[in-house]
């Protein structure tokens, strides 16, 4: 079993007249999909006058396209267009995109979608028409929508056991190890939440850290996201004021990402009796489905 869900922006899963299902049942009957495996790849290399072969600098994972081939069904001609219309309406191509949810026997995925133009219709037998439909990815890697999370902190209570997440905790309540299930790195929403004393979230399985040279009262939160397009620092204050905090970054920080496998994660900061609480959030990402 293959499903698409495509939901435009403004839409909602929750509000089926805002999204359209292309499954295997009518109205709209998915007859094949391609484009979810594995995105294409280029090598960036360069090559030295009088050496061998090339040297490799690294790879880019390039956007993708998924189309498939949809039958609209009605109860009779009039029906079938009616639907064909409400199709066309909502796989219009905005400048914003939408969600598509891949779904199968096995997994759930979405990616960032939008539809390249409005459905090519190519042919018509009674009460059915073939729809020709492509959507593009700008971002080649479907997301797992379960968002997961981890914990770190310097305290005496304040969490309450078990917890339910894919985490890992070690003997000391500042460290965590973090399983990443996707097959490539994920970007971290990280908060931390006041006193706090120059507070700094080290990745020990990549060496990288990011930290600040700043103090965080009681009452007050740091929200940091390494997300690619969307990395911020932010310090809301205890009276709700939010201050864009880049400047008070370790200038050796880095935005890093979870790497596929365990990450062993710690917090650290100038004072480590403050009962400081650390949030990990993120969504796993997988190269093809």
């Amino acid at each position: 079993m293959q499903k698409l869900i495509y939901v435009p922006p403004g839409g909602s899963l929750t509000k089926p007249d805002t999204c359209v299902e292309l499954s295997l049942a009518p109205p709209y009957i998915l007859g094949s999909v391609t484009g979810t495996g594995g995105p294409e790849v280029t090598v960036l290399s360069s090559t030295v006058p009088g050496a061998d072969g090339a040297f490799v600098q690294g790879v880019r994972r390039e956007s993708r396209e998924v189309k498939c081939a949809v039958h609209v069904e009605g109860n009779n001609r009039e029906d079938m267009y009616r639907k064909r219309a409400r199709l066309a309406g909502l796989l219009a191509p905005s400048s914003a995109p939408g969600v598509l949810y891949y779904l199968n026997d096995y997994t759930t995925k979405r990616i960032a979608a939008i539809p390249t133009a409005s459905p090519e219709f190519t042919g018509r037998v009674k009460d059915y028409c073939r729809a020709d439909v492509t959507f593009f990815c700008p971002f080649p890697h479907w997301e797992d929508p379960e968002e997961r999370s981890g914990y770190m902190a310097y305290l005496d209570e304040g969490f309450t056991f078990p917890f339910e997440f894919n985490i890992q905790f070690a003997a000391l309540a500042n460290k965590t190890g973090i399983v990443n299930n996707g097959s490539v790195p994920v970007p971290l929403e990280i908060t931390v939440k006041g006193p706090a004393t120059n507070p700094a979230v080290v990745n020990d399985t990549t060496g990288e850290y990011i930290r600040l040279s700043s103090t965080l009262e009681e009452g007050e939160s740091l929200a940091i996201n390494t997300r690619r397009g969307s990395k911020s620092v932010v310090i809301t204050r205890a009276d709700g004021t939010a201050e864009d905090a880049y400047h008070y970054l370790d200038p050796r920080s880095v935005f890093f990402q979870l790497q596929p496998g365990e990450n062993q994660l710690k917090y650290q900061s100038d004072n480590e009796s403050e009962q400081t609480q650390v949030t990990l959030r993120y969504h796993e990402l997988y190269a093809g489905v």
